[in-house]
């Protein structure tokens, strides 16, 4: 009976050991793969005021983007706003590899957005663009309110960019590198260019009949369904944005 406990003794006590050197003897390599991601007020993200811009019907629309060291792979935010002066429209994502979700609740005036993504977030890049339509005067850093932002779930910075003067912009260049026909557009009209972008097509009363995004050499407008008018063509990307007037003729 003595020589069973003592072996029991032994076997435990040879497992203690064991698991001891598992514990502490943990290779370099498996070391640096369990990095923790620290997410901090060095972490920011960007409400970029300065580059909003104004549509047709009092839309006015300017980017988010992040600025962070760290693997992002989660963006979620909250704020109030000017009611007096402005009423919130939509989020549109640029960045086509995030999930979103957002919502406005009227009880507590606050619009709050949550994506995430297995793709890293792109660094100083616009994610997306909120909406807002203009009641009265200019957009700037003021009209937001109560900000609070997240990283992959943390605390981090924020960033309001003041706003510049806003309106309805066109820059030659980039408005050579599309191809536009025909124009009047009757059943529709096509979009030619090299570079992907996001096409909206605004209604003189600030509804947008067309929201899609571009991708390749050419993309098919349908406008039969659409009334007889004038539309604002919004062509924008992560480094470009720019308006022409598109008249449907039917």
């Amino acid at each position: 009976m003595q020589r069973v406990t003592i072996l029991i003794c032994f076997l435990v006590l040879y497992c203690l050991i064991a698991e001891s050197n598992f514990a502490f003897n943990i290779p370099d390599s498996e070391m640096k793969s369990s990095k923790i991601v620290t997410i901090d007020l060095l972490d920011t993200v960007v409400f970029d005021i300065s580059k909003s811009d104004t549509l047709p019907g009092g839309i006015v629309s300017f980017p988010v983007s992040i600025a962070s060291d760290d693997t992002v792979n989660a963006l979620d935010f909250s704020f109030k706003y000017n009611e007096d002066d402005f009423e919130y429209d939509s989020i549109v994502q640029i960045a086509n590899y995030l999930q979103t979700f957002s919502f406005y609740n009227p009880f507590d005036s606050t619009l709050r957005f949550t994506s995430n993504s297995f793709q890293r977030y792109s660094n100083d890049t616009a994610l997306l663009k909120i909406y807002f339509t203009k009641l009265n005067g200019e957009f700037c850093k003021d009209d937001l309110k109560a900000v609070k932002v997240y990283l992959n779930g943390n605390t981090c910075s924020s960033k309001i960019v003041e706003c510049i003067h806003t309106g309805i912009g066109m820059s030659d260049p980039e408005l050579g590198t599309f191809k536009i026909a025909p124009v009047p557009a009757d059943n529709f009209f096509v979009i030619e260019g090299r570079q992907d972008a996001i096409i909206e097509l605004i209604g003189i009363d600030g509804r947008r009949s067309i929201n899609t995004q571009k991708v390749g050499n050419t993309l098919n407008i349908e406008t039969q369904k659409m009334k007889s008018g004038i539309y604002c063509l919004h062509i924008y990307s992560t480094n470009f944005s720019f308006t022409k007037n598109i008249v449907i003729q039917h």
